[in-house]
């Protein structure tokens, strides 16, 4: 389904706006569903943002699916009830916190390790308002990560009726080196053809988040273990690849 969504994408961009059949949004809308909250495997997305997840922090937007269960999740749906929009139609909120994510007067100000929003950001009439609350309730030195929708491949305020802006990484970029009081990690691609994301930290800072580096030591250990599993299983060859491929990720030589 995956590779549908991204064939999908690209017939959409052979179309001009006006000639693609709401239809063909329906049907992205629905796969997104899929990767979202259907498979948490491959949710390649939530997979980045949980590089974020140390110590207290909250999941503004979370819908039915938080990215790490440690989180406290933000939702305008209370939970247990059911969305009633784009991918969260027929889904039932996993909200610890019912409130709108631009105003979350319950959280103290510099209080939390890290703020999530995947797939929310976009639904802000004013979402520079929102982003600057999101600063305010996290610690110096917290971590702020950030997926929208990527409007390079697609009109995504057609995919659903409550998207008020359209990101891209390069304006994503540009949103977090300009906001005063942060300090941009990464921004890049989260989910091909699908997602962008932007990682920032508040500032002022002690260390700087390495979000490559956090990254590819991660993926390391995952080599690791593959790499035991085809050693237990016989598979010499395939377990000296894992190893060539961990020893390359902790030296920051891939990604």
């Amino acid at each position: 389904r995956y590779h549908r969504a991204i064939s999908y994408f690209e017939t959409l961009d052979r179309m001009a706006p006006d000639d693609a059949p709401d239809s063909l949004y329906q049907s992205l809308v629905n796969i997104g569903r899929w990767i979202q909250t259907d498979d948490k495997s491959m949710s390649l997305e939530a997979d980045f943002m949980r590089l974020l997840c140390r110590g207290s922090g909250i999941d503004v937007g979370c819908g039915g699916d938080k990215t790490c269960p440690e989180a406290v999740g933000v939702d305008i749906t209370p939970g247990g009830d059911k969305g009633v929009h784009g991918s969260q139609t027929a889904v039932k909120s996993s909200a610890d916190i019912t409130a709108s994510g631009d105003h979350l007067p319950m959280i103290e100000t510099g209080s939390l390790d890290f703020v999530i929003s995947r797939h929310n950001m976009e639904h802000y009439k004013d979402y520079i308002k929102a982003v600057k609350e999101w600063i305010r309730v996290l610690k110096p030195g917290g971590l702020l990560g950030v997926v929208t929708p990527d409007h390079q491949w697609v009109d995504t305020i057609r995919l659903d009726p409550t998207h008020y802006h359209v990101f891209t990484k390069e304006s994503l970029k540009r949103l977090f080196n300009h906001l005063p009081g942060l300090h941009l990690s990464h921004t890049g691609v989260s989910a091909p053809l699908w997602s962008v994301m932007a990682i920032a930290q508040k500032t002022p800072l002690d260390k700087p988040f390495e979000f490559l580096t956090a990254y590819n030591r991660r993926e390391a250990q995952r080599c690791i273990s593959r790499s035991q599993r085809y050693a237990e299983d016989g598979h010499n060859d395939l377990a000296g690849e894992c190893e060539t491929e961990a020893r390359l990720l902790k030296e920051n030589k891939t990604l």
